[in-house]
């Protein structure tokens, strides 16, 4: 690997620290994810576009229209062992910005994994929508308040066939507070999701409702909220997440243009309740006619 610098007039010092190779374990998913009915004509597919970045507090700190701010009760962390390092380390948002989203369409980024979630009780994320005007403003943005569009988190054995979703209604930050941490990351906007819910849906929907259909729950959830289930999704085995943005179809038939940070994507409650494990042999002897044995064990 060579690296060359060009074009300098007068004699420049430069010290360099460290050479890293930066990649992103989030893959952009390029398949079909418009709702079920919603006919997405190919002109309206292509003028859709979806970027994926990252912002951070070294670099973005006084970011235009609203400055960078770590989420609420997240601290940085020192960099190194050495004691008398004040570093810190730097802290990053994943970014989804999209454009000309048509009604009823959606964009995500998925990450391959092997978890068992099980012993978690809740799922949370931070999550700040913001509006984007590419073009100097020619392109209107149409997200203008809460429920113009909405994000999602998909788990499951794949991304399209076997998978919950967990998807709730998104709120633009107020342009009028863009120094607020508070405003950055909304309160409304984070992800808090009881995982029980997930069997909970799944028992209602029952065997009668085919496997192969998408079907919508929102019983005991917030207002806007939903979780839908396809396929035969395992909480025990989940081997793709993904995180995606939604035009809702609401019959505003108008493109969206928006961007969203993503952070601390993580599992909380881990269950400590005890369990009961026994295990039993016992054998009978019958005279000189026969022997008897049992064993056995159990586990809760």
């Amino acid at each position: 690997m060579r690296m060359y610098m060009t074009g300098f007039r007068d004699p420049v010092i430069m010290r360099m620290t460290e050479f890293q190779l930066v990649s992103s374990q989030w893959i952009r998913f390029n398949d079909e994810l418009a709702e079920e009915g919603v006919v997405v004509t190919p002109t309206e597919a292509n003028e859709t576009t979806f970027e994926l970045g990252q912002v951070s507090r070294e670099k973005n700190s006084q970011k235009l229209p609203y400055n960078y701010f770590l989420p609420p009760g997240i601290n940085r962390q020192q960099l190194g062992v050495n004691t008398f390092s004040q570093q810190l380390e730097d802290e990053r948002s994943l970014v989804m910005r999209v454009c000309k989203l048509s009604d009823g369409d959606a964009r995500g980024m998925y990450k391959i994994t092997r978890n068992d979630l099980r012993q978690y009780e809740r799922l949370k994320m931070f999550v700040h929508a913001e509006p984007f005007e590419p073009d100097n403003g020619l392109t209107p943005s149409n997200f203008n308040q809460r429920g113009d569009a909405m994000v999602f988190i998909r788990l499951g054995l794949d991304n399209d066939q076997n998978y919950y979703e967990y998807e709730m209604p998104l709120s633009p930050s107020d342009p009028a507070l863009p120094n607020i941490r508070e405003n950055v990351w909304l309160p409304e906007n984070e992800f808090d999701i009881d995982l029980a819910a997930f069997a909970g849906a799944k028992s209602r929907r029952g065997a009668s409702f085919g496997q192969i259909y998408r079907y919508r729950d929102t019983v005991g959830l917030p207002e806007g909220h939903a979780i839908v289930i396809k396929g035969t999704p395992k909480l025990s085995d989940v081997r793709n997440i993904m995180i995606g943005i939604r035009n809702p179809e609401d019959g505003n038939t108008e493109p969206i243009c928006m961007e969203v940070w993503v952070n601390e994507l993580r599992l909380t409650n881990f269950s400590q309740s005890s369990g009961v494990a026994t295990k039993f042999n016992g054998s009978a002897t019958l005279a000189d006619l026969a022997t008897f044995r049992v064993n056995g064990q159990y586990k809760s």
